[in-house]
């Protein structure tokens, strides 16, 4: 994840304006920084492919968790609405504009006429009342974000509207959540497994093939509904498990774009002349993690007395290069809802020994800390965790495995502390909130398993608020209460950083969520 929302303008306030009519002809928000800083004219061709860390789970938005598949589909589907590049504003999509009723209870989306799915047949309102209403299943990885809708209808072939339980600030961000992608109705005449093998959406581009664990390949949507777009003609991602491979395949021309870099080698990339480095604006949060399904993290002071036991400046220098700062909040400081006020437990070994002392566990314990096989930055982190919790009395030994083991031990909680992170999928704050802090809301408060009925009921009221500044009051004490519980410890903020070929030009990362738009990228001949 997402994962999941604004900075400089509040999402909220776009959400809870009764008319946000947006040109159907406004610039194409993919349009980013190029690569090269080359003013040559783009040139169509050629196959974009990603090394990354780890494969996509599920290829369908309403079946997708991680950002290793999100990434994926929103290249293969499109929703009604879609954050602006820099995270500040709602722009159109396969909606050209919409309106909230006077009562404050529905919302009217006009559909572009000149859409189809990947397979050459229309999209129309009965596509979109398909998607939306299987996208609120609340039993799916995402289906909480939808809590709000109470139906949706479709009023012609080309005007939906959706009405929901109570006012919903959050609703036109939750339409442009990649779960809430537009698919055919009823996948098309397949059932769901059969759609996943072939998949169809409105985006630039479209399945081919899928070797799983080794490459995921997409080629241009030859009825892509943006005229002229994309250059490319096709994606691949490749599944590559070390950093260093990663870095020499980009160096060596087998790859594009290194997603993953190890921030301990930007120095010398940076001298590198083969190359790219490219840094893009963020909301990732990186996170300790503890399950409330082992038992010593059950008790809050020995989760206090780990929140006192990470040395966040010694992770930073020594993961990051200095490339971040020290987290006070689960939230990110570019999403609107982030309370730049917040404490956090500091590094005290002295409170730390204070705190345990406290706990059932007075004379320390046994545990693991769990990271992802080749993940340079996990293995030196849970080194400086691992040391620090051994002067408190807490032996933490390190399990290494790889990517999907480790990624089953989350989602079941089987672990005892473990490495995750989070980004924002939407301009507002109550998909992150619900995702990362409430235990129903989608990824079990961020694999903790922490129930906090306090949180729980204040996030619902956050998202039925339209007064801003009841809902930030809202999310701060949120923020509070996360903080003081201490089921996981936020790390560190950190910015999206890549290294790309000389070749590839515009390739851009929208700032807010992390997404690849790829629609006016293009490749050097």
């Amino acid at each position: 994840m997402s994962k999941t929302f604004l900075g400089k303008m509040s999402a909220a306030a776009i959400a809870i304006t009764a008319t946000a009519t947006i040109l159907a002809g406004c610039t194409n928000n993919s349009a980013g920084t190029s690569a090269s800083g080359s003013n040559d004219k783009p040139v169509s061709g050629g196959t974009l492919i990603f090394a990354r860390g780890g494969d996509a789970g599920n290829i369908v938005p309403t079946e997708a968790g991680g950002n290793d598949s999100i990434f994926v589909v929103e290249q293969m589907f499109d929703t009604l609405l879609t954050p602006s590049k820099d995270g500040t504003k709602l722009e159109p999509s396969l909606a050209t504009d919409y309106k909230q009723s006077d009562d404050q209870l529905s919302w009217t989306f006009n559909l572009r006429k000149d859409v189809k799915f990947s397979d050459g047949t229309n999209m129309t309102a009965k596509d979109v009342v398909f998607s939306i209403k299987t996208a609120s299943d609340p039993d799916l990885p995402f289906g909480f974000v939808n809590e709000g809708i109470k139906n949706v209808e479709a009023v012609d072939d080309y005007t939906v509207k959706i009405i929901t339980k109570s006012p919903w600030a959050p609703l036109p961000s939750d339409v442009a959540l990649f779960s809430n992608a537009i698919v055919p109705a009823n996948y098309g005449g397949k059932s769901l497994k059969e759609f996943e093998k072939n998949p169809v959406g409105t985006g630039p581009f479209m399945f081919k093939e899928w070797k799983k664990g080794q490459s995921l390949s997409l080629v241009k949507n030859p009825h892509y509904w943006k005229a002229n777009r994309p250059y490319l003609d096709g994606v691949t991602f490749t599944t590559v498990g070390e950093d260093n491979t990663r870095l020499m395949q980009v160096r060596g021309g087998q790859a594009h774009v290194d997603e993953g870099p190890s921030f301990t080698t930007l120095d010398s990339v940076k001298k590198d002349s083969s190359v790219n480095v490219l840094t893009f604006g963020s909301s990732q949060t990186d996170y300790l993690i503890m399950s409330n399904k082992s038992k010593p993290f059950k008790d809050q002071h020995v989760r206090a007395a780990v929140g006192h036991s990470v040395d966040k400046e010694s992770i930073i220098k020594a993961v990051l290069n200095g490339n971040g700062t020290p987290a006070n909040s689960f939230l990110a400081p570019t999403i609107w809802g982030y309370d730049k006020n917040q404490k956090v437990r500091e590094y005290d070994l002295d409170k730390a020994k204070e705190e345990l002392k406290k706990s059932a566990y007075p004379n320390g314990f046994d545990t693991t800390i769990e990271v992802v096989a080749g993940d340079s930055g996990q293995q030196t982190t849970a080194q400086i965790v691992q040391e620090s919790l051994k002067k408190i009395g807490i032996n933490a030994k390190i399990v290494t495995k790889d990517d999907s083991a480790a990624g089953n031990d989350r989602v079941n909680g089987t672990y005892d502390m473990a490495f995750t992170l989070s980004t924002t999928d939407i301009s507002d704050p109550d998909e992150l909130v619900k995702f990362v802090a409430v235990e129903s809301g989608g990824a079990n408060a961020m694999r903790t398993f922490f129930p906090d009925e306090k949180i729980t009921k204040w996030a619902s009221e956050a998202a039925a608020a339209t007064d801003n500044d009841k809902r930030l009051d809202l999310y701060s004490k949120i923020q509070t209460e996360f903080n003081e519980q201490q089921p996981l410890v936020p790390l560190y903020y950190s910015p999206n950083i890549y290294i790309t070929s000389k070749k590839l030009h515009d390739f851009a990362v929208n700032e807010e969520t992390g997404a690849y738009l790829l629609t006016d990228a293009w490749i050097e001949k």
